[in-house]
């Protein structure tokens, strides 16, 4: 593996752990230092930068040769290159075991497509995974007559088509 791309993505498993353990009451917090980050807005590359971390949250971004010493644990990128989270927008996740491999890539957050009724049952199931990105579930499919897919929820009028998205909600809203 190239050096380079090693550790950035030892730097996004870093960034992303300590975001999982500052879930806790704790106050929590680190530097990585010595990162090329990405300005995905300008796309221009920031050498030799420290970044703060409080709480999971970035506070800050600043020169390494700026005054203000690294704070917390600190993690040495060695050059590597930090990026912002990605998120792939359109997934199927069937086996728990995978999710690590998402953070292990830099995504930091998923929407599953083709949720299924029962979502509260889906989500307590995804939320026992150790290592996951955040995870945004989506409704079961909702479909015309006759529907493509098995289990989909029939539409056959603009009054299914407002209760369903009532209840669709509703249960987001529950689970």
């Amino acid at each position: 593996m190239n050096p380079l791309l090693g550790c950035a993505l030892s730097c996004l498993l870093l960034v992303e752990g300590f975001a999982l353990s500052a879930q806790s009451r704790d106050a929590k917090t680190a530097s990585i230092t010595h990162a090329t980050v990405v300005d995905v807005a300008t796309g221009k590359e920031l050498p030799d930068q420290t970044v703060f971390i409080q709480d999971g949250r970035i506070i800050s971004l600043s020169a390494a040769s700026s005054p203000s010493a690294p704070q917390g644990e600190t993690i040495d990128a060695h050059g590597g290159f930090l990026i912002p989270g990605l998120w792939d927008m359109h997934v199927h996740i069937h086996d728990l075991a995978d999710l690590p491999l998402y953070i292990a890539n830099g995504v930091t957050g998923v929407r599953m497509m083709s949720g299924e009724n029962d979502t509260r049952s889906r989500r307590e199931e995804l939320a026992t995974a150790r290592w996951a990105p955040e995870i945004i579930v989506g409704s079961a499919i909702v479909a015309g007559n006759p529907p493509v897919w098995p289990g989909s929820i029939v539409i056959k009028t603009p009054d299914d088509a407002r209760r369903t998205v009532t209840a669709s909600n509703r249960a987001a809203l529950i689970s």
